[in-house]
């Protein structure tokens, strides 16, 4: 008997000690590549000065009034902890450290490690481990993905990406793309019907509620990381829910997994005359985040809900008709979009995007394709249209069709070899349309 004891004790310490030594070697492995980031995305800097860049468009509106100005001061302490600080004056959250806050979503490590980072107590435990390995892996194949955009990108988009101004209507969170494709602009405004939200108080969450909150993210992300565009009916469901809501936490995600540093986010409204005001202003949901590109330059992105179509811009939100005709003249991004601007009902949108814009990249999807073979454009055509899926089968255009078998027959073919928006890989492409110059 005391040799059974015996065999069974050592069995059981063999046993835990294997699993220690498991655990181990994956915490190991999560500490050396926590930091993957996209193909050709540079190193994160130690210190990030906040500036705010400040663009040309409705600046008075962009900046809080001193009296509600968010205390941005830890920006330059190399201190990336998510602890929540509040300017006492206003009862505003500070947002300097949303970097942290995002990197610990995305399942990557804080930038500096010191005794006060986004750590908060809980980033060796084994759940934000398995989410951090997930995240890892799903980004490891999504990144593929972005590389061959990203070197089509840069090898056809080459005067589009010199334009500062990028329009994303119809966008929902998807940041990765449109940076991807246009990484230099200083300014991206994305539009959609998804509330924005704010970045989740993770240092207030159970356990379980980070659980859920993770669960949640991966099911927000499933769609556009393996098929490259959200799935609307799913993301109003997702993005509604108490551990994570809205736009903002997969705005964020995006950014600091393309290798972006986030330096700040304000809450914002957009008014009825087409301005960005600080709450409790009457008007759409919209917040704009400030952050410094991989090559530490700055940018921002606003993004703002809203309905697009002729009722909601000239009755629900008439402030967001009055923003877009303010916009700098630069380029307009469609992909994914239902096939909307097809329809009587999105005129006065479809026509803002062809009186602002210089250059529009676009699938099928988006404008018409009568409304870019004019005289005023000039369109090449990538990839290759043989119709539109069976969802959207009374949206195929013939003259679309007609100029691609053209395109083929003069030997002016421009083949894609990823995937982007919807179809298979045969039924992907793309149009670029140039303003023709008077």
């Amino acid at each position: 008997m005391p040799n059974l004891i015996s065999t069974r004790f050592w069995t059981f310490l063999a046993g835990y000690a294997a699993q220690c030594l498991v655990f181990v070697g994956v915490v190991m492995m999560l500490t050396r590549c926590t930091d993957l980031q996209s193909a050709g995305a540079s190193q994160p800097v130690e210190s990030q000065e906040s500036v705010d860049p400040n663009p040309e468009q409705n600046t008075d509106s962009l900046t809080h009034d001193s009296a509600n100005a968010i205390d941005t001061s830890a920006h330059n302490t190399g201190d990336d902890s998510l602890k929540f600080r509040t300017d006492h004056r206003s009862g505003v959250p500070d947002t300097s450290r949303a970097d942290g806050r995002a990197r610990y979503l995305a399942g990557l490590e804080a930038r500096i490690v010191g005794a006060d980072t986004v750590r908060l107590g809980l980033r060796d435990s084994l759940f934000w481990l398995q989410h951090a390995y997930r995240t890892n892996s799903a980004w490891k194949r999504f990144s593929r993905h972005q590389w061959q955009v990203s070197t089509w990108a840069n090898e056809n988009l080459v005067e589009p990406q010199a334009v500062k101004t990028v329009f994303y209507p119809f966008s929902g969170p998807d940041f990765a793309h449109v940076f991807t494709l246009f990484p230099h602009a200083e300014s991206y405004t994305l539009v959609g019907l998804e509330p924005v939200g704010t970045l989740p108080a993770l240092e207030t969450y159970s356990p379980a509620l980070q659980r859920k909150a993770f669960r949640r993210l991966s099911k927000a992300l499933n769609s556009i990381l393996s098929a490259s565009f959200f799935i609307t009916k799913d993301m109003d469901t997702v993005l509604r829910g108490q551990e994570l809501r809205g736009t903002a936490p997969i705005l964020q995600f995006f950014m600091v997994r393309t290798g972006c540093r986030v330096l700040g986010f304000d809450l914002l409204r957009l008014s009825p005359e087409g301005n960005l005001v600080s709450p409790p202003a009457v008007g759409n949901e919209a917040i704009r985040i400030r952050f410094s590109a991989p090559d530490h330059s700055l940018r921002q992105l606003v993004y703002i809900q809203g309905n697009l179509n002729n009722y909601g811009l000239n009755h629900q939100n008439p402030g967001l008709q009055a923003y877009v005709k303010a916009l700098p003249t630069g380029v307009t991004y469609l992909k994914s979009a239902s096939y909307l601007l097809h329809s009587t009902n999105f005129s006065i949108i479809r026509s803002l995007i062809l009186a602002q814009s210089s250059y529009i990249l676009q699938d099928d999807s988006g404008l018409p394709f009568k409304y870019i073979s004019t005289k005023d454009w000039q369109t090449r055509l990538f990839g290759n249209y043989i119709g539109t899926i069976k969802l959207f089968a009374r949206r195929s255009q013939d003259d679309l069709q007609k100029a691609y078998k053209d395109s083929v027959s003069l030997g002016r073919t421009y083949p894609l070899a990823f995937r982007l928006g919807y179809g298979q890989q045969r039924q992907i492409n793309l149009q670029l349309a140039k303003r023709a110059k008077t």
